[in-house]
């Protein structure tokens, strides 16, 4: 038999689990799938972090004021027809995942993780950014687009 205070810990813990989970679900129902198919290998960012962390970025990778990336800024970028084919450039860095609506946290995990769950991570929101900061963004745009720039040379 529990003793009350062993009821009242794991009460307490239930409690901030469901919370936990409840933040999850918050942003919808694609953003949860998205973070379930990435599974163990992603990394959630708070939304303090995620804050600072989409201030960086804007800081980092210039934007039109429509949201596209401004492309005619970079030195070096191409149009990518499939994400496998930048693999060798991204090797084992770590991306970190943006969307262009919606505010969601942004959410952290390898380039096979973002390979095989593809369709999930594009379907969160219209626009889909992966950036390996003080390297490389790719901007996965919703027509289909696809394209991948160089951070280390801007015109």
């Amino acid at each position: 038999m529990m003793k009350k205070q062993d009821r009242q810990k794991r009460l307490e813990f239930l409690l901030a689990k469901r919370k936990e989970l409840e933040k999850k679900e918050d942003k919808g129902p694609l953003f949860s799938e998205c973070v379930n198919a990435l599974g163990k290998g992603v990394i959630i960012y708070s939304p303090e972090k995620s804050e600072e962390r989409y201030y960086s970025f804007q800081k980092e990778v210039p934007f039109t004021f429509y949201g596209r990336i401004e492309w005619d800024k970079f030195d070096k970028y191409c149009v990518i027809t499939y994400l496998e084919d930048v693999k060798s450039l991204i090797n084992d860095d770590d991306l970190e995942i943006y969307w262009g609506t919606n505010n969601f946290p942004v959410l952290k995990t390898n380039f096979e993780n973002i390979l095989s769950v593809y369709d999930d991570v594009v379907a969160v929101g219209s626009d889909t950014f992966l950036y390996v900061e003080n390297k490389y963004v790719i901007e996965i745009y919703h027509d289909g687009e696809m394209r991948i720039g160089s951070l280390n040379n801007f015109r």
